[in-house]
């Protein structure tokens, strides 16, 4: 956000709750980790506020859980249904542990998805953070050799 209405610019986003803002020291200061190279909020994380808000989270709860180190999945894998009807228990678990040992997985700060090559999956990431039972993940269908 830059030029002579910036001071305006961030007024209307705070009053809009479209700008993360934390108390420190007694003052309010905007953590630099929301805006791009442009210096304008990430489209994303717009997203995220708009759906914290009617979770009723405040804005330190959204920057604790952007900035906290994560194991996030970024796609998985499963077998077609028909793959695992009839098979005996051992043989589904087989298949089931093969596609486990697929997952592919991140280790990160929701954050730095946006700067990063899995920019793509922080919506994914923020649904499952705020609706864990809705949650998708991308899926892929294993190939089934029998």
């Amino acid at each position: 956000m830059r030029g002579s209405n910036h001071h305006q610019g961030v007024c209307h986003l705070l009053e809009w709750g479209l700008l993360l803002s934390v108390e420190v020291d007694g003052g309010e200061v905007y953590p630099a980790f929301q805006f791009d190279e442009q210096g304008e909020v990430f489209p994303e994380l717009v997203e995220l506020l708009k759906l914290a808000a009617k979770c009723s989270l405040s804005s330190g709860d959204v920057c604790f859980w952007l900035t906290t180190r994560q194991r996030i999945t970024i796609k998985q894998f499963r077998y077609p249904s028909r793959a695992l009807v009839g098979k005996p228990n051992a043989e589904r678990m087989r298949l089931m542990a093969k596609a486990e040992a697929k997952r592919e997985e991140v280790e990160m700060m929701p954050v730095e998805l946006l700067r990063s090559s899995f920019r793509r999956h922080f919506p994914a990431v923020v649904e499952r953070w705020l609706a864990p039972d809705q949650a998708s993940v991308t899926t892929e269908l294993l190939e089934w050799e029998g």
